[in-house]
């Protein structure tokens, strides 16, 4: 995996690579591990790229097709191209793919080569501004209509609008011909009837005649006087009309940046915040802390199952009778892990239970806590699908529910929480909230995209940010499952109404039909697949054979475009796709080669080699468990100690130190020689989540405010 923009190098396949591979060629599968993208500090557009030479053939056919369309003067993919910093031969890929109507992060995983290997928020970008550039053009022919039916459409103004290349240039040239505007004193004079009289059209033509000849003297004095009134007018001009429009237009190019660089921040956060390593395997129990209404309680299974929940009220008298419930109730479900809330009351829950573990009061059990954001909790808990998820539970209860569950799995939670309300990033009510909006469905549709759904487990919640899929299509699957259960294999997917072939082709090689998940839902009545097919018939649609029987390489992250290259792969290697993920595979692997492109023998060995299961977050941070606490009493200035990153700003990092206030970093002491040779490019120095070591600055108690040095990253 790459560290940033924690795009994922998990490997693509791109099975008719339409720009190159002239004929077949042998590959080594021990293949050089991928070179770091060239990450900076600085602007993104100075990222090293590889140089390749685009076919005059392949870009003159889309770039004349769509200046044709555009009816426009510029070249729209040279335009793009020196806006975004990408090479002419990736943005016309680029371009294609998207009107191909292909997903960014099916782009980055299965058409890797076509666009030179770029991570999500790269692609994105330029995405962004092919969209702006489109629809400038669009805007473009809507002010030349406009003008036409106003009858003051001239050919030069018409090359000058044709020629605007953004909204500011185009805002400039037809400012002045907008109903209502001030007209200039030019066209005033004109409409006054003084433009026919500037000719005393008989000299004139008795000089074309030649018959006679003009001349025009200037006495000094009028010469003196109209090079004072020059002077005059021209800062009358400057102070009146030239410093405001240049005023205006920096202000807005400065407004633009600051919101582009704040949303960008926004996504960095919340990948690394989706992308959190679950904790499996264990019953855990979520605490939504409270004074007056007491701790809400929800006991969940190590697959997010309710087993229970309940309200205790740890911070009156009776503290100690329910210390005795909650011992009870830890003992009989095996929880040994407690996830508490970081609101109201979390620094006296946190007291409460510390104290006990302390004691040893849950005895045999191994009792240890961790503290996680609940920002959102209370928002979901009244949502209309919380609701429907939990319709028999409080509200109150519910949160405890999702405090837990955002620890069990991070991702499958946090995506029923509209990203605003999870609190990350800076100033996100001064940004444009529609570009803000987009910039972070599209990096959770990423985040969701590339570790996979189990189709027969997953939440039509998550279900509807996979890449292809949409809240209609989601809502579809789990309608097919309750009336057929649970799919065999990814081909069932066409069956579903309102999926067609586009849809299939992206969401397929992130959907997972996992063996022991299938295995547990299929009916104790049907212990056999039966060997036959399903066709699927539809109005105006050929019928379409659909096998019904198990495909081992539905498990994996290999496309379904690339299973025949598969099936060569496991002949070539003498073995078969039922031993995916064994050891003894991983080893026949080596020193083989295929006759495909790099990207799709790496994405196949990846698939093959992963075991069952496997998720990319297993090698990400975890939430921390602890059994003490500390409180910022107990700080001193110079002390050092461990904490995890919660929140990153562009003018530093927040870092949770476990004292009940985050400590700040300020972005001056997070120097590249602090960082892991992995995160010196990175434009993110430090995301949320990541563990490090540092050193307190300065206390200011009275205020809650604690200043910190990053000494280093923990790895």
């Amino acid at each position: 995996m790459k560290e940033e923009r924690l795009s994922f190098t998990v490997s693509e396949a791109h099975q008719h690579n339409r720009w190159i591979d002239e004929g077949p060629s042998s590959f080594a599968s021990s293949l050089k591990k991928e070179e770091q993208e060239d990450f900076t500090f600085e602007d993104p557009r100075t990222m090293k790229q590889t140089t390749r030479q685009l076919p005059s053939t392949l870009q003159s056919p889309l770039a004349k097709s769509l200046k044709n369309e555009l009816n426009v003067n510029w070249d729209l993919i040279e335009v793009l191209s020196n806006l975004t910093g990408v090479e002419q031969w990736v943005s016309v890929n680029i371009v294609t793919l998207l009107q191909e109507e292909n997903t960014v992060p099916f782009m980055v995983r299965y058409r890797k080569e076509m666009i030179n290997h770029m991570d999500a928020d790269a692609v994105r970008e330029v995405q962004q501004v092919y969209e702006d550039l489109r629809a400038l053009a669009k805007k473009i022919q809507s002010v030349l209509q406009t003008l036409k039916k106003d009858g003051n459409l001239t050919f030069e103004l018409e090359q000058d609008l044709r020629n605007c290349r953004t909204a500011d240039e185009l805002d400039h040239v037809y400012t002045p011909y907008k109903k209502g505007s001030k007209l200039t004193k030019a066209r005033r004079a004109k409409a006054l009837g003084l433009e026919e009289a500037a000719f005393t059209l008989a000299i004139n033509r008795g000089e074309s005649l030649k018959i006679l000849t003009v001349k025009v003297n200037i006495t000094d004095r009028v010469k003196t006087d109209f090079t004072m009134w020059c002077i005059n007018n021209s800062r009358d001009a400057y102070k009146r009309l030239i410093l405001p429009f240049l005023t205006r237009s920096y202000r807005t190019k400065l407004t633009t940046a600051a919101e582009k660089e704040s949303i960008a921040m926004f996504v960095r956060n919340l990948r690394q915040r989706l992308l959190a390593g679950p904790v499996r395997g264990c019953v855990l129990m979520g605490v939504d802390p409270g004074f007056r209404h007491g701790c809400k309680v929800a006991i969940l299974s190590p697959t997010s199952q309710i087993l229970h929940t309940d309200v205790f009220y740890l911070h009156n008298s009776g503290k100690h009778q329910e210390a005795d419930k909650l011992r009870h109730l830890l003992i009989k479900h095996g929880c040994t892990k407690i996830v508490i809330g970081n609101g109201t009351a979390c620094r006296e829950t946190e007291s409460f239970f510390s104290d006990l573990i302390s004691r040893r009061y849950f005895y045999p059990l191994d009792v240890s806590y961790c503290i996680t954001n609940e920002a959102g909790a209370s928002i979901y808990s009244v949502s209309p699908e919380a609701v429907k998820e939990m319709p028999d539970l409080d509200p109150n209860l519910r949160s405890a529910v999702s405090i837990g569950r955002r620890v069990q799995d991070p991702m499958a939670e946090l995506v029923k929480i509209d990203p605003k309300h999870i609190g990350i990033g800076t100033y996100q009510h001064d940004v444009s909230a529609g570009a803000l909006k987009a910039a972070l469905d599209g990096v959770v549709q990423e985040c969701v995209s590339f570790v996979g759904v189990d189709i027969n487990i997953c939440s039509e919640t998550l279900m509807r940010h996979v890449a292809g899929l949409n809240a209609g299509r989601a809502r579809n699957i789990a309608e097919w499952k309750e009336q057929n259960g649970p799919f065999i294999n990814r081909e069932q997917l066409k069956l579903v109404k309102g999926l067609g072939p586009k849809s299939f082709q992206q969401c397929a090689g992130f959907i997972r039909i996992n063996p022991q998940t299938l295995e547990s839902s299929l009916p104790q009545s049907r212990p056999t697949i039966p060997e036959k097919t399903t066709t699927k018939k539809g109005k105006g649609k050929n019928c379409v054979d659909i096998p019904t029987t198990v495909n081992p390489l539905d498990q994996t992250c290999i496309h379904p475009e690339s299973y025949h290259v598969a099936q060569r792969f496991l002949s070539h290697v003498g073995a078969s796709a039922d031993q995916i993920g064994t050891a003894m595979l991983s080893q026949s692997v080596d020193n083989t080669t295929m006759d495909t492109s790099p990207e799709t023998l790496q994405l196949i060995i990846d698939g093959l080699t992963q075991p069952p299961g496997f998720d990319i977050r297993q090698n990400f941070r975890q939430a921390d468990f602890k059994r003490g606490v500390v409180s910022m009493s107990d700080l001193q200035v110079g002390a050092v100690l461990t904490g995890r990153v919660d929140n990153a700003a562009l003018f530093g990092a927040f870092v949770d130190i476990g004292v009940g206030r985050a400590g700040l970093i300020h972005k001056s002491k997070i120097t590249l020689d602090k960082l892991p040779p992995s995160q010196r490019r990175r434009s993110l120095a430090l995301g949320p989540g990541e563990r490090v070591e540092v050193r307190v600055l300065k206390l200011d108690i009275p205020r809650g405010r604690i200043e910190l040095d990053l000494i280093r990253v923990l790895q």
